[in-house]
């Protein structure tokens, strides 16, 4: 039997949950860069998502390299996920890629074997995450960074430019 919609997702898996919780970061600031507005990536934006990119690998390589940790009276604990954030529609094709790729990270995650875990991942998922963030990268280096901007006179604007992120202290 399928989910309903308003399931909360979870994970016995401490290092799932920090990894979702930092993709989910990084899909909210990917929706309010000012890039998504338009069918370009500023320079500005470009060194952010390198460096989301970088995040995910350093965090995911150190999650599998620790120790496993014999946690006798906490395995059962369950982590409720937070919520995916709600993605707009976006004016900007290439960052709706990266979206997509991202949820395809988090989807992975959340899904896994490893999810049964108390920390760390299996070689497999690992694999399957780290596909992601490669394809993400490739996808950066080879094409955002060669073929942006794009003039599409005709087609933009289609949406309203996104808000300006979280507001408050």
């Amino acid at each position: 039997m399928a989910p309903s919609a308003t399931a909360v997702m979870q994970t016995y898996n401490q290092d799932i949950l920090g990894m979702v919780t930092r993709i989910d970061d990084f899909i909210v600031e990917l929706v309010n860069a000012d890039s998504s507005g338009v069918h370009d990536m500023s320079a500005a934006d470009q060194s952010r998502l390198s460096k989301y990119i970088e995040s995910a690998r350093f965090y995911l390589k150190w999650s599998t390299q620790q120790p496993v940790l014999d946690l006798a009276e906490s395995s059962s604990l369950l982590y409720d996920l937070p919520a995916a954030p709600t993605v707009p529609p976006i004016e900007n094709s290439a960052i709706q890629d990266c979206i997509r790729l991202w949820e395809a990270a988090r989807s992975q995650l959340v899904n896994s074997q490893s999810a049964r875990r108390k920390v760390g991942l299996y070689p497999f998922d690992l694999d399957r995450v780290m596909g992601v963030i490669d394809r993400l990268e490739s996808l950066l280096v080879d094409y955002i960074a060669n073929v942006l901007p794009l003039d599409l006179p005709k087609s933009s604007p289609e949406v309203p430019m996104t808000t300006g992120g979280r507001q408050g202290v």
